[in-house]
């Protein structure tokens, strides 16, 4: 088969030019890693409710969110200090203001109403991302406000 035989976008005529890649624009050839590094926290919020027969998910304060930068159904990990419980879900907004964190369908089997949470979301990073990262925490009062201060900044 000649190139003339050639479907049109795969002939290749003789006078055709070449691309030329430069050696700064080569690719490197190891594949791009990823870590999965903590992107906020809420630490130790307090669980105001606890309902089983709720579909599922956790309700977080909207201000809360506001102040760590998660996003409704964004996926979680929860810590229960009280208890040692590890589990996840995803995040539904709570009205802003409320202090709410609330525990839906299965995860209300957690927890009870008065427990200490740690409330934690991942995200993967690229090595250049990484240079100027640091994960968001947000500290709060015992009603499940931020406190005053701007949310602390894990030391990078």
């Amino acid at each position: 088969m000649t190139h003339e035989s050639l479907p049109g976008s795969l002939a290749r005529t003789p006078s055709a030019p070449r691309a030329f890649i430069s050696l700064s624009q080569k690719r490197d050839p190891r594949p791009t890693m990823l870590r999965t590094m903590l992107q906020a926290k809420l630490h130790r919020v307090r669980v105001t409710q606890a309902d089983l027969d709720y579909e599922g998910s956790c309700g977080i304060d909207e201000a809360l969110l506001d102040a760590s930068g998660l996003r409704e159904f964004q996926y979680i990990e929860l810590y229960n200090v009280n208890n040692g419980e590890r589990f996840s879900t995803y995040i539904i907004k709570a009205p802003s203001g409320s202090g709410e964190i609330s525990l839906n369908g299965a995860a209300a089997r957690k927890a009870m109403v008065g427990d200490l949470l740690i409330i934690c979301a991942y995200t993967a990073y690229s090595e250049a991302e990484l240079e100027n990262y640091a994960p968001v925490v947000v500290l709060v009062d015992e009603h499940n406000v931020p406190r005053l201060k701007p949310p602390l900044r894990a030391a990078s």
